[in-house]
């Protein structure tokens, strides 16, 4: 019989039903009469035997008189459709216990039982995967399921079943083969009321077991960690246990899937212990570490014994500056040394020394390559974080030079300071210098310079500035006050005699602009025995305020970033161009290192609505550590850069991975559908309702007409006849 036929009896009896009762009553009356006459002629058991016989012959022509019928229904072949839906969500790579397969491994198998091939001897059959879309789903001999991404929306999964394609036949069934677990925004229960009123039955196949909670985890504190190169630090990592007995677990800290550390940890039932490794690392750059335990034999769950942090490991602040020179002296002699002693600062120089000689320091090949005086392209500055510039350089700048220079302050965020006479400074720097006008004084005796101690000054470590009693100025030194500072513009550095500022600083578009109205700083080296200090921290301090602001030209947005494994995320990088606008008009590429060492490329594509935004969907498949190479394409230039991203076992979809036959049920007892085992199914006991509105093909069998049932009565009548002339009767 089919898995879909349907067969019932049926009755069309010969005479009307009273007639037929009252004959079957005659019957038995004349076969009890004969009981009693014989009663003092046979014996008990005879009498009985004989009865008997009489009694089946008179039944078996009864049924006879009944017409019995055996009709017998199923749909017309190839006239409908049944939907089987598989799980491929991550919850189904669950293990309920040691010694049976995960669901994954069982819904394979009835994939593959003799059950499917019987339903699709009926109907036109569709096998389809799903977690929160229903997706293609081929199923390969020997081969692994695929996972698919996203969580368990059993609802929506349901109501795009309903549907289905255009043109398509009819759905008349559908098989939902999960383990319940649904974690999406559709309600399942109110999807299955609408297939009740369409007629459409939903069979529910549970794969799962419902088991003690039996599941031990472990999960990094951190999230993310920065530290410095050198620098100690310290991994903390939460152990947790269902069990209902204490146990001691072992935690493995690991670097590049090898252990470097490991820790006994007795962990109570319900309870947070922590396991705490103590780390350095004397490479800068992106860290992975890996925080493992070994679990006992009968773990649930092995997605959760393993977890993945980020250590980005800095180098201590280093901060690249340009000085522009109008002519070689015995500041940028000072500065030069100052910067040498300074681990963060790495000074380059151009600096005129006459008509048409400059000297040049600290650029590399590709910098010097065509460049006759000053920089007139914004490129250039592409690697600088500052740019220190005397009014005299200013003034032979070309203004192809001075439209750079803003550039790289408005648009890259770069610092500016500007020293010397500000009457030399060609029109076009107007806008970025933090004052209307200046007066040029000279340096009296006993003139003191108060640094602020909210601004600039505040980073001032070596409290070089916290006596209050200011720097000594030694007499004679020109000077250039602000008179008339801009709105927005603060005073950094004023005389201890006149309210006027020497340096004024504002915020100029993305970056920071000062003008400082001092030409010899150097001398404060030898004005007093702490004037080695003072000048090492006020230069300390301003450089690294103007510096520190400056953004690249790649900013990628997922550096560090952790997400869940399955869900898609978006990469995305914004890029500043040559002229650090953003570039709409470059190409981006993503190379991907995934965690099984496999490599992928992927583009990125531009934003319709943000210039130099570029972005790609992108969907984490395995837990672990993603290396990201951006390579980016510019008309004028190529640029590159690295980040990392990690993928965690976590979301929804892995939050409460326990088997939901309650879901399943349910839907299949608001559908009229039948909920049935992952065994029963395999077994083949699965009889699977068909929506009552398909078309049948009924057949109809009288058995009153077999020769079986002839054969019966004749064997009945003679059995009788026999007996009774055995025992002398007529």
């Amino acid at each position: 019989m089919g898995i879909f036929q349907q067969t019932i009896w049926s009755f069309e009896p010969v005479f009307p039903w009273p007639l037929i009762l009252l004959w079957f009553l005659v019957c038995l009356g004349l076969a009890f009469l004969s009981w009693r006459r014989f009663r003092h002629l046979l014996g008990s058991s005879s009498r009985l035997l004989l009865f008997s016989l009489r009694s089946l012959a008179l039944l078996l022509s009864v049924l006879v008189l009944m017409q019995p019928m055996l009709k017998t229904s199923e749909p017309e072949p190839g006239s409908f459709r049944i939907a089987i839906l598989a799980d491929r969500s991550r919850s189904m790579e669950t293990k309920d216990s040691p010694d049976v397969p995960t669901r994954s491994g069982i819904l394979r198998q009835l994939l593959s039982s003799p059950a499917i091939e019987q339903i699709a001897h009926q109907g036109e059959l569709e096998i389809k995967g799903f977690s929160e879309k229903i997706q293609p789903l081929r199923v390969w001999k020997d081969a692994t399921l695929p996972v698919f991404p996203g969580v368990t929306d059993l609802g929506a999964v349901l109501q795009q079943a309903m549907e289905g394609t255009p043109g398509a036949a009819p759905l008349g069934a559908v098989v939902l083969m999960s383990d319940g677990n649904d974690s999406g925004g559709k309600n399942a229960p109110q999807i299955a009321k609408q297939f009740k009123q369409q007629q459409i039955p939903v069979t529910c196949v549970g794969i799962g077991t419902r088991s003690p909670a039996r599941d031990v985890l472990v999960r990094f504190q951190q999230t993310s960690l920065q530290v410095s190169r050198d620098m100690p630090f310290e991994l903390a990592a939460d152990l947790e246990s269902s069990y209902p007995e204490p146990l001691t677990l072992t935690a493995e800290l690991l670097e590049n899937g090898i252990a470097i550390q490991r820790q006994d940890v007795q962990v109570n039932p319900g309870e947070k212990q922590s396991a705490r490794f103590s780390c350095t690392s004397a490479t800068a750059g992106f860290r992975t570490y890996g925080v493992r335990i070994l679990p006992p034999a009968d773990d649930k769950r092995s997605d959760n014994n393993l977890d993945f942090t980020s250590v980005k490991v800095q180098e201590p602040d280093r901060f690249s500056l340009l000085y522009l020179g109008g002519a070689l002296n015995w500041e940028w002699r000072f500065l030069r040394i100052h910067a040498e002693r300074n681990e963060q600062i790495e000074l380059a120089a151009i600096i005129q020394s006459g008509a048409k000689n400059y000297f040049r320091t600290g650029l590399s090949a590709d910098q010097l390559k065509g460049l006759e005086s000053f920089p007139e392209n914004t490129i250039f500055y592409a690697g600088y974080d500052a740019v220190l510039l005397d009014s005299l350089a200013a003034s032979r700048l070309s203004p192809a030079g001075c439209e750079a220079l803003l550039a790289f302050v408005e648009r890259k965020g770069g610092g500016l300071l500007i020293t010397g006479d500000p009457a030399l400074l060609p029109e076009a720097f107007r806008p970025i210098l933090p004052l209307h006008a200046a007066e040029r004084i000279t340096a009296v005796p006993e003139s003191r310079l108060l640094p602020d101690p909210e601004i600039i000054f505040d980073r001032d470590v070596n409290l070089a500035f916290k006596s209050g009693r200011g720097i000594p100025l030694p007499a004679g030194s020109p000077m250039y006050l602000s008179r008339k500072i801009k709105l927005g513009a603060r005073p950094a550095l004023t005389l201890a005699s006149r309210p006027e500022p020497l340096l004024t600083v504002q915020s100029y578009g993305a970056g920071r602009s000062a003008f400082l109205g001092l030409e010899e700083t150097w001398k404060w080296l030898f004005a007093t025995p702490d004037g080695e200090n003072q000048h090492r921290t006020f230069w300390d301090c301003l450089l690294i305020w103007l510096a520190e602001r400056q953004q690249p030209q790649l900013q990628p947005g997922n550096e560090g970033l952790k997400v869940a494994v399955d869900e898609e995320t978006t990469l995305s990088i914004h890029v500043l161009g040559t002229d650090f606008r953003p570039a709409a008009d470059a190409e981006v590429q993503a190379i991907i290192s995934r965690p099984d060492g496999e490599i992928r490329e992927i583009r990125l594509d531009p934003s319709a609505s943000e210039p130099g935004l570029f972005s790609a969907p992108f969907l984490p498949e395995l837990p672990g550590e993603y290396r990201i190479r951006w390579q980016v394409t510019l008309p004028e230039q190529n640029l590159a850069c690295e980040t990392m991203m990690l993928a965690r076992q976590t979301g929804p979809e892995m939050e409460n991975t326990d088997y939901q036959e309650e879901t399943l049920r349910d839907i299949a007892r608001i559908s009229q559908g039948r909920f049935i085992t992952a065994e029963e199914f395999a077994a083949g006991k699965a009889d699977i309702p068909l929506s009552p509105k398909l078309p049948q093909r009924q057949s109809t069998r009288p058995l009153a007409s077999s020769w079986l049932l002839l054969l019966l009565i004749a064997a009945a009548f003679s059995a009788e006849w026999g007996f009774r002339r055995h025992l002398g009767l007529k």
